[in-house]
């Protein structure tokens, strides 16, 4: 009984309290909600429109300059040491690949050697002591590859073979200073002797 009588109690003396505050209520509230009002017309509203206003802007801005960088990066290119003849670094790229697999290469180097630009080249190469050869491919669609030789002293690159029907080279030698270049195509077996190259 106690503990139902003190909850009635309690009700009824909240609503008895209410009671003489109700009209002062009624005329309070208008006056309150216009101060709430006039709190939020001068300081949140102002507020808000900045915070919307910045953060649009900044959106925009990212945006813009998020596509200008994008435009702007180039896929990162890996080159791999090739190969390094005297003080001259090869470099390689591997630009594809053709026929089971055979990879084909860009190449450069450093010091540059602007001819070893804007060509393809094999995987392969074979060193002499002026310098290095190199597989430079005419095709991806037919093997037809040329022998360049580069002289890694004064740089230049110089066209020894052309139009070899082949790209699966082995170079052997070096008896009375000439070289065996062996090409294998399908069955057959190209062989090419060289002199070594008088500077």
């Amino acid at each position: 009984m106690n503990t139902l009588f003190k909850i009635t109690s309690a009700i009824i003396e909240r609503g008895a309290r209410k009671k003489p505050d109700s009209l002062v209520r009624i005329l309070i509230r208008p006056l309150e909600a216009a101060a709430i009002l006039l709190f939020f017309g001068v300081v949140v509203l102002p507020f808000l429109i900045v915070f919307v206003v910045v953060h649009v802007i900044s959106s925009v801005y990212q945006t813009i300059s998020g596509k200008e960088k994008t435009k702007d990066v180039q896929p990162q290119v890996r080159w791999a040491i090739f190969t390094k003849h005297n003080d001259v670094s090869f470099y390689s790229n591997v630009a594809g690949d053709v026929r089971d697999g055979e990879e084909f290469l860009f190449l450069r180097a450093d010091p540059v050697v602007p001819a070893l630009q804007d060509h393809i080249y094999g995987d392969w190469f074979y060193q002499i002591n002026k310098g290095i050869f190199l597989q430079q491919w005419n095709s991806t669609d037919n093997a037809s590859a040329n022998l360049v030789f580069v002289n890694t002293t004064s740089l230049e690159v110089h066209t020894i073979l052309e139009n070899i029907p082949s790209v699966f080279w082995e170079m052997t030698g070096k008896e009375a200073n000439t070289l065996r270049l062996n090409c294998h195509a399908d069955e057959k077996i190209f062989v090419y002797n060289l002199y070594e190259i008088e500077q």
